[in-house]
């Protein structure tokens, strides 16, 4: 324990998928890498030295949407489609509220409705959107974990917000017209926090359909922020028997990390039937995304030609 210190108490609510003790404290959800073992129920106390005491402060506001400064207040309710495509209060409230009154549901959550990076992400982000066209959050989170959000009845203020913020984000993903980027917004566990994923998708333009190259292809850019890697984009175009991807980065990544990717997409590229290559740009500016402020649309630049 650091001399001179703090110390907070903590309660183990889960695991993260590496097996790390995921615990709640008062700033927050917090891992400890290497721990294993701790049975969901174990107290913790934990020593802080005052410049972590502030970092984790810092983290928590952030990872509930709260302004800097203030470590109470309520986040804001039914947040814009460009907010939501930050950060969802709302979901860190859920799920901070859980860990403390149902710690076995918020494990449950977690592994079952949040996606996670794992083999089976890509099924996880077919059901969330999925869940958003539908519009019911019930169908998402489980009656069980709604009536415990909601109440007897089970309806509460938490509960609509969720519900709220759902409708904010589907109509991201529907009110486009034509070959206009469509946006969603999907939670992602990273091993430490909640972040959300930003996925925008295009249909082919008009000028490109049906040309000898096979038309412009399917745009796709998936928009992140992990815990260990930073901020990374995976701007790609689908074309019929072709996917080719970029993977963008503001720092170039290990080798062994590059290797793994490109092992990960030639395996599954082949297991569908389909030919194409993965390419890696570090950049200390990412091109903007097709959603700004008032859900304007803009053109993203990419190097992938149609």
């Amino acid at each position: 324990m650091p001399t001179g210190g703090a110390t907070i108490t903590a309660t183990v609510v889960g695991s993260t998928a590496a097996g790390q003790p995921l615990l709640q404290t008062s700033f927050g959800l917090v891992t400890i890498p290497g721990a294993q073992g701790l049975p969901t129920g174990t107290g913790v106390t934990l020593g802080l030295s005052p410049s972590a005491l502030g970092n984790a402060e810092a983290t928590a506001r952030a990872a509930l949407g709260l302004p800097p400064g203030n470590a109470t207040g309520t986040a804001a309710a039914g947040g814009q489609p460009a907010s939501l495509g930050r950060a969802w209060p709302a979901l860190n409230e859920a799920f901070v509220q859980l860990s403390q009154t149902n710690p076995a549901l918020a494990q449950t959550l977690l592994q079952t409705a949040i996606p996670q990076p794992s083999p089976q992400l890509a099924g996880a982000l077919l059901f969330f959107m999925a869940a958003l066209r539908g519009g019911d959050v019930r169908s998402w989170m489980g009656d069980q974990t709604a009536r415990a959000l909601g109440g007897r009845d089970g309806r509460s203020p938490l509960l609509s917000r969720l519900s709220d913020d759902m409708g904010q984000m589907t109509r991201t993903g529907t009110d486009a017209a034509g070959n206009e980027w469509r946006g969603f917004y999907i939670p992602l566990f990273d091993g430490r926090d909640l972040q959300q994923i930003r996925l925008f998708m295009r249909d082919p333009t008009e000028e490109g359909d049906g040309g000898a190259e096979g038309g412009s292809g399917h745009r796709f850019l998936i928009d992140l922020d992990l815990s260990k890697l930073g901020a990374l984009q995976l701007d790609g175009l689908a074309r019929t028997e072709r996917l080719d991807l970029i993977v963008r980065t503001h720092r170039a990544l290990p080798r062994d990390i590059k290797a793994e990717i490109v092992r990960l997409f030639e395996e599954t590229a082949e297991r569908v039937g389909l030919k194409g290559q993965v390419s890696f740009q570090a950049t200390p500016h990412f091109p903007p995304l097709p959603f700004v402020e008032h859900n304007e649309i803009i053109e993203v630049h990419s190097e992938i030609e149609a």
